[in-house]
């Protein structure tokens, strides 16, 4: 029973992302249950803009390994200042909007803007985009119509010059 409900609070621990852990080994494994794998370790320099990836949230240790106490965690797309990297470039150490200063492993960084402000930005630009199509398409219905209007003027005008030649070769 008591295995049962310890599972159910890590679950709970990792859904919700909020929790005081004092036993060293159950913060381990919660921190491994919610660590996504990402394959590659990318490479960001130091007193750059960075984001945290499109993790549900990170970790923040006070030290650069796993094995340093957590501050706390840090959401998914929330923009971090790097300050400096570990010597095997495994974590990075940032600062975070509250001020918190931490450690982070690196793989969960990105200069990339987090795929969720990238929809909303494309999203704008979609709309933006319609909503010009749209002005382009009515502006260029009228200005067919006008070149409808002045090819026919032109048409008009045309034959009266012919005809009005054709009466002075006439005259002649």
């Amino acid at each position: 029973m008591l295995k049962l409900l310890l599972k159910s609070s890590l679950l709970l621990f990792v859904a919700v992302g909020t929790c005081s852990l004092s036993a060293p080994s159950v913060a381990k494994q919660a921190e491994a249950n919610t660590i996504s794998t990402a394959s590659t370790t990318t490479s960001i320099a130091v007193d750059s803009k960075a984001f945290i990836r499109d993790d549900l949230f990170v970790f923040m240790h006070t030290g650069p390994t796993r094995n340093y106490r957590i501050l706390g965690s840090i959401v998914a797309g929330e923009p971090v200042s790097v300050l400096a990297l570990s010597n095997d470039k495994e974590f990075t150490q940032i600062k975070d909007s509250q001020d918190r200063v931490g450690w982070v492993e690196s793989r969960f960084l990105s200069q990339d803007l987090p795929a969720q402000q990238q929809l909303q930005m494309l999203s704008e630009q979609l709309t933006n985009t319609v909503d010009l199509e749209s002005q382009l398409s009515l502006k260029n219905q009228q200005l067919v119509s006008q070149n409808e209007k002045l090819t026919n003027q032109l048409s008009a005008l045309t034959q009266r010059l012919t005809d009005a030649e054709t009466a002075r070769d006439s005259a002649e």
